[in-house]
């Protein structure tokens, strides 16, 4: 998606689907997201993260495992076999070696202990879409 600015500069907007149904995350979030020219949209399961996925462009995909309720770890799997680039972060309590390599091997590419450190979470974004620009084919 893109966005003109006041002085006829496009800026590219980017998408970010949050899956959590801790409104005071989301709304932590959409303003760092929207100064790093992302769009934060939320879904309240997996199962409708990964119908979001289908249906529109979506550049990162950011999980609350602690409460959500089906087979989390299968959803992922399935999204990832969906959109197998789509870089998928995880905020999680669980601090458990096999936990974290369950989540690693099943597609997740960064996990986040809570307390989230949202300095460290945001770099994180950063270095996805940079990752993520460079290997686009050029147009």
């Amino acid at each position: 998606m893109k966005k003109s600015t006041p002085n006829n500069k496009v800026t590219i907007i980017h998408t970010c689907v949050l899956v959590s149904t801790d409104r005071d995350l989301f709304a932590r979030y959409s303003n760092f997201m929207m100064a790093e020219n992302y769009i934060l949209m939320c879904a309240d399961s997996l199962i409708d993260a990964a119908i979001t996925i289908m249906e529109k462009k979506i550049d990162i995909l950011i999980v609350d495992i602690d409460i959500i309720g089906v087979d989390s770890l299968k959803m992922i799997y399935i999204i990832n076999q969906i959109k197998p680039r789509l870089p998928i972060l995880v905020i999680t309590s669980d601090n458990s070696i096999e936990s974290n390599r369950r989540l690693l091997e099943h597609g997740v590419q960064y996990i986040e202990l809570k307390p989230i450190n949202d300095y460290n979470l945001m770099n994180v974004i950063r270095k996805f879409h940079q990752i993520r620009t460079k290997n686009q084919p050029k147009q």
